[in-house]
């Protein structure tokens, strides 16, 4: 209680600015699934969570900024299961909430430097001009757990991260950011999701190997981390600038892929269960890029392309034998957009992406997909994305309507059988100022093996409630 109040307290004396957020999300699956990772009948809950996000911010002196930003998020789902979880005050099984400090740094405006900022603590740095789903955006990992959620607030998010961040005003022309990262931060996923992947790992096994069949296999999964040194840490640097009205920048990142990728594949067949081992590691990796974005008669148009180049990754699989490289040696992944008003009525906005490779893809050599890397699916070979929205405000400030869709195609020859997507409708609300209530489903489909056809059967209908102060 009293570390409460000295955060609300600490604002006042220090001179600073509070706002955030109120919101509470709730969803519930319209389709029937018995798939083994999340079985599950129609009109049942599929999550419930509220969270609070509160940011503090100001300035000491001239020339100091700071900000912080701490989010209470509590899970809204049944929890109690024997009666010794209804005991306790306060804050047990029945009442949990977790608090996550989301973002807290300085900034240091002419640090030794007239044109030169520091900025230092952690945050969220965003790279790219692309519209949530970017190719370039390396310096945070990626959030997967909050991703499947398909809360619409985190879609295409990324974990801020402690960064020391330097930034040289040249002229509008032209700038210089570097930004170098203490520690590497691998990508978040969701509750179960190993054992998901455990478990699948089992039945292609049993699929590949007629040996395997009526026995039990025991997947043991391993996870190796990249040495923790100064010169071992993520780190980019980037120019940026205008010219004729282009906002650009070039960019290159020294890091790590932050999704785990199979180095090595073991097992004892002559034990029982059959024992199989399965090993995880970050390949180093780095990024070239350049972005860029504008406007022309009205439409506004950006892109995103990175050239990256992995390290020689080798991948063992010592159930057959087999020892190859991972990843060609340089691949490219690119985004390219375009947004246009329509003047029809209150206007109608719309919104077009093409994406050439998701956040999880990598172009893997032909001998690794042959082992079974690169798979349709989770980290599978680069793929294509077709991202279409429009709104229309049929009520100007009170009511909206939108409709996005997102189509997938791994294989262009094999339309049919490699296609998957969704679609998202949805109704928009604000009864009052600072307050909106969003309604909408999602729609999945597509073949089991497709990167969204694993959630065919997620159809769900949501609502989000969100008050701004």
């Amino acid at each position: 209680m009293n570390g409460i109040l000295f955060a609300l307290i600490l604002p006042l004396s220090l001179n600073a600015s509070v706002g955030g957020k109120l919101r509470y999300y709730t969803t519930i699956f319209t389709t029937d699934s018995q798939e083994f990772f999340y079985p599950h009948r129609a009109g049942k809950f599929y999550l419930n969570k509220g969270d609070a996000r509160i940011h503090v911010e100001g300035t000491v002196g001239e020339n100091i900024d700071y900000f912080i930003r701490a989010d209470f998020i509590y899970m809204d789902v049944p929890s109690v299961e024997k009666l010794s979880d209804t005991e306790g005050i306060g804050w047990g099984k029945i009442n949990s909430f977790d608090l996550v400090l989301y973002e807290a740094y300085f900034k240091v405006e002419g640090f030794g430097l007239e044109n030169l900022d520091l900025k230092l603590g952690k945050q969220r740095l965003k790279w790219g001009k692309a519209d949530k789903i970017h190719v370039l955006d390396n310096i945070n990992p990626s959030d997967w757990a909050n991703f499947v959620t398909f809360d619409p607030d985190y879609f295409g998010e990324s974990i801020p991260t402690p960064v020391l961040s330097l930034t040289y005003y040249f002229s509008d022309y032209v700038n210089l950011e570097v930004n170098y990262t203490f520690s590497f931060k691998p990508a978040s996923f969701p509750l179960g999701f190993w054992e998901m992947a455990g478990e699948v790992m089992r039945r292609e096994l049993v699929e590949e190997f007629p040996l395997f069949e009526g026995s039990s296999i025991n997947v043991v999964q391993n996870l190796e981390m990249p040495a923790w040194r100064p010169d071992n840490n993520p780190w980019g640097i980037r120019l940026f600038g205008t010219v004729f009205n282009i906002d650009y920048a070039l960019s290159y990142f020294r890091g790590f892929f932050d999704m785990p990728v199979i180095s090595e594949i073991s097992g004892n067949i002559q034990t029982f269960p059959v024992a199989v081992s399965v090993t995880y590691g970050y390949p180093s990796l780095q990024v070239v890029g350049l972005e860029f974005s504008g406007e022309l008669f009205s439409i506004g148009w950006w892109g995103e392309l990175g050239i990256f180049i992995p390290e020689d990754w080798k991948f063992k699989n010592l159930l057959t034998s087999e020892t190859c490289s991972a990843f060609e040696k340089a691949y490219v992944k690119f985004v390219a957009g375009l947004d246009y008003t329509f003047s029809v009525g209150n206007g109608i906005y719309t919104n077009f992406q093409y994406i050439h490779g998701f956040f999880d893809e990598m172009d893997f050599t032909q001998r690794a997909e042959n082992s079974g890397l690169g798979r349709p699916g989770f980290e599978s070979e680069i793929e294509d994305y077709y991202l279409m929205r429009g709104e229309y405000q049929v009520i100007s400030e009170v009511l909206k309507v939108g409709l996005s869709f997102l189509l997938n195609v791994s294989d262009y020859s094999d339309f049919l059988d490699s296609n998957s997507y969704a679609i998202f409708p949805e109704l928009e609300y604000y009864p009052v100022d600072s307050l909106s209530i969003k309604a909408g489903s999602m729609i999945v489909d597509g073949k089991p093996s497709t990167k969204f056809g694993l959630f065919k059967k997620f159809d769900m209908v949501y609502v989000l409630a969100e008050f701004t102060f």
